[in-house]
């Protein structure tokens, strides 16, 4: 009996690692080409396919190509964001252009309106003036009121029977006359009416009556000099006495200053002016030493 020889056994299948042992190697192999795993953890991983290799088949001139694609789109994407932020920022100056302009424009409006208002404020500065000119005058005049109707009738009532005025005019003197010094006013306050028999007469008037009158005798006529008298009446000259040879009767021409007593002193210093009036005080300077010898009060 012929003996055959002793077969050899057939080699044994790799292990192939991510299965037990006891598959056979096309289970393992296909195992492995079916196996995955997300790289990076978790559910954002990228998957991976372990098993057989992958060729890339893109040449490197497309990739090239791609790469360039890409860069371009990146300038394209930087340059839309500047072309943005530009128009943004032109948009921004443009509307606070626009914001100034109007609060320029209204700025001047209210310039103008102001000017306009500072116009009629300069018209009402004048009127202003005007008016403070005015009081001032009225002032004035307050301070030199006369009791004239009393002085009028004073004066009048002089008059004694056999005589008459026939014209008569009254002026008062100014506030600024009053406290001038002796001939510096338009007006002599000491001689106001210019006819004073007394030169050197320092008492100071406030007025002057000139009249013309009629009389049925020369005497009377003349003796109106002492006649015409009271509290409001001094300095008084009667001539310029003739006869009217058609009525026969005696013309004389005459006139008598008022004196300080006839001030109301009701208004704005009235008072003050009056005292300084009546004691010498007014206007206030010192009797020039040169001069005569002034005779007293009354003489």
């Amino acid at each position: 009996m012929t003996q055959l020889p002793a077969q050899t056994p057939p080699p044994a299948e790799p292990e192939l690692p991510g299965k037990e042992s006891g598959q056979s190697w096309r289970e393992k192999l296909n195992s492995i080409g079916t196996s995955s795993k997300l790289r990076g953890g978790g559910e954002g991983g990228t998957l991976v396919t372990e098993g057989y290799p992958s060729i890339n088949l893109v040449s490197p001139a497309i990739i090239e190509q791609q790469e360039a694609r890409r860069l371009v789109r990146r300038f394209v994407y930087i340059g839309l964001v500047m072309l943005l932020l530009v128009a943004g920022g032109w948009f921004l100056i443009n509307q606070l252009n626009s914001g100034a302009s109007a609060d320029l424009a209204n700025a001047s409006s209210q310039l103008t309106t102001k000017s306009h208002t500072l116009g009629k404020l300069k018209s009402i500065t004048g009127i202003n003036a005007v008016l403070s000119q005015n009081e001032s005058d009225i002032s004035k005049q307050l301070q030199t009121e006369a009791y004239t109707s009393r002085v009028m009738k004073q004066f009048l009532d002089s008059f004694p029977k056999g005589t008459s005025v026939s014209n008569y005019s009254l002026q008062m003197l100014s506030l600024a006359d009053l406290k001038a010094p002796a001939g510096a006013g338009t007006v002599n306050a000491n001689d106001p009416c210019g006819s004073d028999p007394n030169p050197f007469q320092e008492k100071r008037m406030i007025g002057c009556i000139r009249f013309q009158g009629n009389s049925i005798s020369y005497d009377l006529a003349l003796r109106l000099n002492s006649l015409i008298k009271g509290q409001y009446l001094a300095q008084v000259y009667v001539g310029g006495i003739t006869r009217d040879p058609q009525t026969g009767t005696w013309q004389f021409n005459g006139s008598t200053a008022i004196t300080p007593d006839a001030l109301s002193a009701r208004y704005n210093d009235g008072d003050t002016l009056k005292k300084g009036l009546l004691d010498g005080t007014i206007p206030g300077q010192a009797p020039d030493a040169s001069a005569s010898p002034t005779p007293a009060a009354g003489g």
